[in-house]
C-alpha cells in the first residue's frame, strides 16, 4: 500500500454510514449485496454479524498499532466485494483495514494501517480535511481516501483524477471511500445539508 499517511499492508442496523444524502434508499449491505458490483454511492448501513467478522480479521492486523484500543466509527462498502473500516483512538490516532468477502461471507483482510496523532486541528462547521489515502497495486488493484469532516457537512464527493465522482460514506466526523483501481484523487467537495457545495479541497 503507498500513500500519505503512516500505512502498512497487511438483519441489524449498524453503523448508519450515509454518503451524499441521509435518505438514501439502499438496503442494508449484507454479503450478497457487497458480492455486486461496485457502486460510486456507499450503502448506508451493514449487517452487523458481517461487520464483527470483518472486525475480528482487522483485529490481527492492527493489534499493537495504537497506543489504546481504537473504536470502530464507521463502513465504507459499495459492491465489489469489499468492505472498509475506519477506527478512532485517542489522541488523533487513526486506522483503517479493507477485507475482502468471499462468496460464503468470510472476510480476509486486504490492507490495514495507522496513522498516529494524524487528526487536524478543529476543523469548522462546513470544512473537510483529506488525512489518509493509499493504494494496492497488481491485477485487482484499489484506492481509498479518508479524513474529517466539519459538524454541518452532510456529503463529501472525492473527485479521481480521470473525472469520476465517488460519494463518500460519511460518520463519527469521518468520510470514507475505497473505488478500485489506482487512480487518485484530486479534490475533496463538501456539501451543506441542504446539498450546497461549500468546501473544495485539493488532494
Amino acid at each position: 500500500m503507498i500513500g500519505r499517511g503512516a500505512l502498512v499492508l497487511g438483519t441489524v442496523l449498524l453503523l448508519a454510514a450515509c454518503g451524499g444524502s441521509e435518505e438514501s434508499t439502499l438496503p442494508v449491505a449484507g454479503v450478497t449485496e457487497l458480492l455486486g458490483p461496485y457502486q460510486a454511492e456507499p450503502y448506508r448501513a451493514f449487517d452487523q454479524g458481517l461487520v464483527q467478522d470483518a472486525q475480528a480479521e482487522c483485529a490481527d492486523s492492527l493489534q499493537g498499532a495504537l497506543t489504546v484500543q481504537p473504536e470502530l466509527i464507521l463502513a465504507d462498502g459499495r459492491g465489489g466485494n469489499r468492505l472498509m473500516l475506519i477506527y478512532a483512538g485517542a489522541g488523533g490516532d487513526t486506522a483503517e483495514c479493507l477485507v475482502r468477502i468471499d462468496p460464503n461471507g468470510i472476510p480476509t483482510v486486504d490492507g490495514a494501517g495507522s496513522s498516529t496523532g494524524s487528526d487536524p486541528a478543529q476543523l469548522g462547521p462546513l470544512e473537510v480535511h483529506a488525512s489518509s489515502g493509499g493504494s494496492a497495486s497488481g491485477e485487482d488493484s484499489w484506492s481509498y481516501l479518508h479524513g474529517n469532516v466539519g459538524s454541518e457537512i452532510g456529503g463529501v464527493v472525492i473527485q479521481l483524477a480521470d473525472g469520476t465522482g465517488i460519494t463518500a460514506s460519511l460518520g463519527g466526523g469521518r468520510f470514507a471511500a475505497w473505488w478500485p483501481g489506482e487512480v487518485q484523487p484530486t479534490r475533496v467537495l463538501g456539501f451543506d445539508r441542504a446539498g450546497n457545495q461549500v468546501a473544495n479541497q485539493p488532494y
